[in-house]
């Protein structure tokens, strides 16, 4: 054996257990109550501690030039931030050029990726305007272990309802997974042009913009569009209470329907606009009090499958220099805090924590030896702190010089972070080398 993780809380599937790990060649080996025997060359004592896979965020924006800027983290620097909040597998995106074929803008990207990457990866493929005319390529692609396509019903590059369509039945037909940003976009612009016009100029309008009821309505739109076509749809940084009827309803009627939200939305509410002025700005905003409650009770029911970052920060003076709250570059900063956030929700058990963080956002997308302490999955492995820890940029390794949540107490944070069989965070140091990240082709088994 290559490493022995003794004598701490394990959390397995949906059992918390006093126990041992034991890891071989990068894999988990054997699990138990005791596993003295095994002669191992490192041996961790977990002191009873809690232990839980590592985290799967299948939802961040690196090294990613959008609107003019580019984003606070690079693959190197936000996945290292990811791994000492405990994440060890991460997924981005591809956007290819108007002439490059899906398989090459993968390349390209992964390429760009694998230079400094330090978690575990892989990449979901965005579906463009200019792309619609590739849709041929979709089943190869799918067949080679991308079969996750990102639409987005808001910005410059939405998608019309006639083109999701099309992009969804071609997805269907190689059965991957439609994953979509949904929002109304024609209703998004109308509001931000009259709110211009009464020199409403300041971030809280980017909430009154974006509001709760145009949200679910884009949700609910998709999912008929979704049904026509047959494709599985997997919904994006849901932030309303009004979307949960919607999803549950396209489940009652026989569709398969994911859906994940961020920590901002049920641990931040509309108050930081007046707080932090432009900061926060995000899409879909961040919501009203009251908001809140109910996407983390839709977590804890099973209405809301999982939790992802949606990282995707830019510095200060970027996102204060905006002459008005449309321009400011949208995203926020979380890849190294959303398992703590998460855990910290009223009411959420262990099981169902490592549930939304780790196993079943793997399950997906196709992340079949990820997200789970089970025998034959990759040995990614946390042992979290008895001891809370409170939030502070100076402290988190984001590049962002800012963090929403600075000052708040959670309850754990990782001290030791395993990443197939290798120690790679210890006692606070980084211990192993960049660009070991390794990439992920992914089927998927729903």
């Amino acid at each position: 054996m290559d490493l022995l993780v003794r004598n701490g809380l394990l959390v397995v599937g949906s059992e918390v257990f006093y126990g041992d790990i034991a890891v071989s060649q990068g894999k988990i080996a054997a699990l138990g109550s005791d596993l003295s025997g095994f002669q191992a060359s490192r041996v961790i004592d977990a002191e009873k501690r809690l232990v839980t896979p590592g985290g799967v965020d299948v939802h961040a924006h690196l090294q990613y030039h959008v609107g003019g800027f580019d984003t606070a983290d690079d693959f190197a620097n936000g996945t290292l931030a990811a791994l000492y909040g405990g994440t060890t597998t991460t997924m981005d995106f591809v956007e290819t050029l108007p002439e490059e074929s899906f398989a090459a803008a993968l390349e390209r990207r992964k390429a760009q990726a694998q230079e400094g990457i330090y978690t575990d990866f892989s990449l979901h493929m965005s579906m463009l305007p200019h792309d619609l005319g590739k849709l041929e390529q979709v089943e190869h692609l799918i067949i080679d272990g991308c079969p996750t396509f990102k639409h987005y019903m808001a910005y410059g590059f939405a998608l019309d309802d006639g083109q999701l369509y099309r992009s969804f039945n071609a997805i269907a037909q190689g059965h991957g997974l439609a994953v979509v940003h949904a929002e109304n976009w024609s209703l998004i612009q109308e509001f931000v042009r009259r709110a211009l016009l009464e020199g409403k100029s300041h971030a809280r309008n980017h909430l009154h913009c974006r509001p709760a009821k145009a949200e679910a309505e884009a949700v609910h739109r998709v999912l008929e569009i979704a049904r026509l076509s047959g494709v599985e749809v997997f919904l994006f940084h849901q932030s309303c209470g009004e979307d949960i009827p919607e999803i549950q309803a396209a489940r009652e009627r026989g569709q398969v329907v994911y859906a994940e939200t961020c920590p901002h939305y049920f641990a931040l509410d509309s108050s930081v606009f007046e707080a932090l002025g432009s900061i926060p700005i995000c899409s879909p905003p961040i919501r009203e009090s009251g908001q809140q409650k109910p996407i983390y009770e839709a977590l804890l029911n099973g209405r809301l499958d999982s939790v992802s970052s949606d990282h995707c920060p830019f510095t200060k003076d970027e996102k204060e220099s905006a002459p008005a709250f449309n321009k400011v570059p949208g995203g926020l900063s979380s890849i190294e805090t959303r398992m703590m956030l998460t855990k910290d929700i009223p009411g959420m058990s262990l099981p169902r924590w490592v549930e939304v963080c780790c196993s079943n956002p793997a399950h997906i997308v196709g992340l079949n030896e990820k997200g789970q302490l089970q025998v034959g999955f990759d040995a990614d492995i946390v042992i979290w702190s008895r001891e809370p820890y409170v939030i502070s940029a100076k402290k988190l390794h984001e590049q962002a010089d800012w963090s929403t949540y600075e000052g708040r107490c959670v309850s754990a944070h990782p001290e030791i972070v395993v990443s197939r069989g290798e120690v790679v965070i210890e006692n606070g140091q980084f211990k192993a080398s960049k660009g070991r990240g390794r990439y992920l082709n992914r089927h998927l088994k729903h």
